[in-house]
Order: C-alpha cells, then sequence, then structure tokens
C-alpha cells in the first residue's frame, strides 16, 4: 500500500511553528508536500528526515533547508526529549537579489548543515525574535518578520560558504594522508614481497580493516593489493631468470610464491609467456 501524502496549502506567505515535548515517540505517518521552503531546526533531542530519495537523521543544533514541493516526512527518535522550530515561506516573500540565497540554500536535494557552538546565539536570537514577530499582529509586522527572515537566510549562506571551505580544505587533507598511507603500504611491499604477505597481514599491520584497505589501494593505485603484491613478484623472477642460474621453482619459493606452480601461473597472466620460455628468450638475445 502506498504511503499517505498530504498537501499542505496555505495562504499566508509565512509561518512558524515551534514544538517542544518531554519525549517523541509519535512518528509523522503521512509524507506531505507544500509550495513553500522550509527551514527546519533542531534545538534539542534527534529525528529521521525521509524524502523518499533520500533518507537522514538530524541532531541538535542542525539546521535542514527543504525546497518547495519536495515531499518528505520527520520521523522523531523514541524515548527522547525533542524541540525544534519550523518555518515555512513563500517565494515572493523574497525579492530581487535575495532570491540568490534560495538558489544556493534550497538545491534540488535537502541542504543539512551544523549550527556550529560560536554561532548558536545568534541562529537562537534570530529564531527567537521571528517566532515573537509571527505572534505579534501590528502593522509593520510584515516589514520586520521579512527582515529577520532575510537575516536569517543571509547567515546560513554564510554557514555554509564557511563550512564547504572547511570540507575542502578537510577533503585535502584527507587525501594526502591516504596517498601517504598507500605509499607506505607500497614501501613494505615492495620490501618484503618475499614473506608471506596477505591482504590480512597487511591490514593487520597498517591498522585498518581489509575491506577498507583494499578499497583505498585500489582507488589510489588503480590496481588491487592482491594484484600489486604479484606484480612486484613477476618482476624479481624476471631479473632472477636473466641474471642467475636458479632453479624456477627456487626462484619461486625465493620471490614469496608458495609452489613453483603458482609461479608459472602468475608470470604467463602478467607477461603471456612461461618462466622457462623467458628465460631461453632473454639469453639467446
Amino acid at each position: 500500500m502506498e504511503p499517505r501524502l498530504n498537501i499542505s496549502l496555505r495562504e499566508q506567505s509565512f509561518y512558524m511553528n515551534y514544538a517542544q515535548r518531554r519525549t517523541s515517540d509519535e512518528p509523522m505517518k503521512a509524507y506531505h508536500l507544500h509550495q513553500e521552503y522550509e527551514i527546519f531546526y533542531l534545538l534539542a533531542g534527534g529525528c529521521t528526515y525521509d524524502c523518499r530519495e533520500e533518507v537522514f537523521s538530524v541532531e541538535e543544533n542542525q539546521l535542514v533547508f527543504i525546497p518547495k514541493n519536495m515531499v518528505h516526512k520527520t520521523s522523531k527518535q523514541t524515548g527522547q526529549a525533542y524541540e525544534r522550530l519550523v518555518i515555512n515561506f513563500q517565494e515572493d516573500l523574497v525579492t530581487g537579489q535575495e532570491k540568490d540565497l534560495l538558489s544556493s540554500l534550497f538545491q534540488d536535494h535537502p541542504l543539512r548543515m551544523s549550527v556550529p557552538i560560536e554561532r548558536q546565539v545568534q541562529f537562537h536570537s534570530i529564531f527567537q525574535q521571528l517566532f515573537d514577530e509571527y505572534q505579534n499582529k501590528d502593522w509593520c509586522h510584515d516589514i520586520y518578520t521579512r527582515a529577520l527572515l532575510v537575516q536569517l537566510l543571509v547567515e546560513s549562506e554564510r554557514l555554509l560558504h564557511t563550512q564547504t571551505e572547511r570540507s575542502v580544505i578537510k577533503t585535502a587533507e584527507n587525501k594526502k594522508r591516504q596517498l601517504e598511507l598507500v605509499s607506505r603500504m607500497i614501501q613494505f611491499i615492495n620490501a618484503n614481497f618475499a614473506q608471506a604477505l596477505s591482504l590480512s597481514s597487511l591490514a593487520l599491520r597498517f591498522h585498518m580493516n581489509e575491506q577498507s584497505l583494499s578499497r583505498l589501494f585500489k582507488q589510489v593505485t588503480g590496481c588491487g593489493v592482491v594484484e600489486y603484491v604479484n606484480a612486484v613478484r613477476i618482476n624479481e623472477a624476471k631479473r632472477l631468470l636473466i641474471e642467475t642460474n636458479l632453479k624456477i621453482n627456487r626462484i619461486a619459493l625465493q620471490i614469496g610464491f608458495t609452489n613453483h606452480v603458482h609461479l608459472w601461473r602468475m608470470f604467463n597472466r602478467i607477461t603471456g609467456r612461461s618462466p622457462h620460455a623467458f628465460r631461453i628468450e632473454h639469453r639467446t638475445s
């Protein structure tokens, strides 16, 4: 059975709702959509946003920006205190250059960002003023509400810009650490290929799980760990076949293979010829 969908059609251009509960056991049963932009701010507790195509958790002091006409619902985390603010506003409430803020904050998917502790007082103050003004119906109510909303959008855009810059820096730092880690792995393999190397032994040495190590190594080098180990061993086998008179089964053991059959199979796969044929070819040349 398809989940229920509620359509919300409000006449007012600005709507604000505050909710506070000791516990939050009742989930929102139906999806809903509306023609207004939505700003959700979680003051306490936790919840899950379900936009059908994307499901994500929201934590305390996080903002969520939902574009208009996007199907969504929230599910509260059971047993926790819950406090949140929701703002819905129509597009015609912002004008001119202010609309650029909508394009940045309300994309084709939900935007979630955390308000850092040093900015929380500022954001709480804006929300409080907006809520106070929402309940105040004097003649200048609409003017001040619009001004506060624009201030909220501007500060949110600045916060997004700051966090994006930090994310770029963090990504670059992570990339550098990953390259250095894989470089150490390669150096270790190059120096110890004759030992009994395995994915599990490498994972243990570099304090990673096997899946993460395998994925990182291939992401950086373009080849798998086992593939690289075999390539290093075959490269050494070539040298020994040309420069020494060691028997092939002896070479196999010396470069880390358990037997000469394994060497023959890997050598043929990588070079397209057998170790014996390779030796004859290079000895005659």
